[in-house]
C-alpha cells in the first residue's frame, strides 16, 4: 500500500501567481514558510523551511482571489518530485500539489475577511 499526503500550516511568501492553461483550467503557484521553534530561555532556536505550492481549478481560483502575502494558510495535498537535466546535471525539485487550501485568521487579530465560506480561526 502506498500513501502520499502532506499537511502544512505556514505563511505565504508572496501573492499567488495564477495562469489559465490551454485546457481552460486555472493554475496557481506560491510558496509558504513553515517555521519550527524549539528550546527554552536563551536557548530558543528556530528553523524556517520553504515549500512550493501548486493548485489547480477551483483551488487555484480561490488562491488567486483571496490569498495574499504573509497570510497564514493550511495546505493539504501530496508531494510531487520533478526532475530535469540542466548543463549535464540531473536536477530535482519537490513541490506540494494542493488539494485543499484554507485561509487562517488569528482569533485575536480582528480580521475576518470574506472567504466565501468564512474564516477558519486558530
Amino acid at each position: 500500500m502506498n500513501f502520499n499526503q502532506v499537511v502544512l500550516v505556514g505563511n505565504i511568501g508572496k501573492d499567488p501567481e495564477t495562469k489559465c492553461l490551454p485546457s481552460g483550467d486555472q493554475v496557481a503557484n506560491f510558496s509558504i514558510a513553515v517555521t519550527k521553534k524549539w528550546g527554552k530561555g536563551d536557548e530558543k532556536k528556530e528553523r524556517t523551511s520553504w515549500f512550493d505550492i501548486v493548485c489547480f481549478s477551483h483551488t487555484a481560483k480561490f488562491a488567486g482571489t483571496y490569498l495574499k502575502k504573509w497570510q497564514s494558510v493550511l495546505i493539504s495535498g501530496e508531494l510531487q518530485q520533478d526532475s530535469w537535466e540542466q548543463e549535464g546535471q540531473k536536477r530535482y525539485a519537490v513541490k506540494v500539489i494542493a488539494r485543499d487550501v484554507q485561509a487562517l485568521v488569528r482569533r485575536d487579530s480582528g480580521e475576518y475577511p470574506d472567504f466565501g465560506g468564512g474564516p477558519v480561526p486558530f
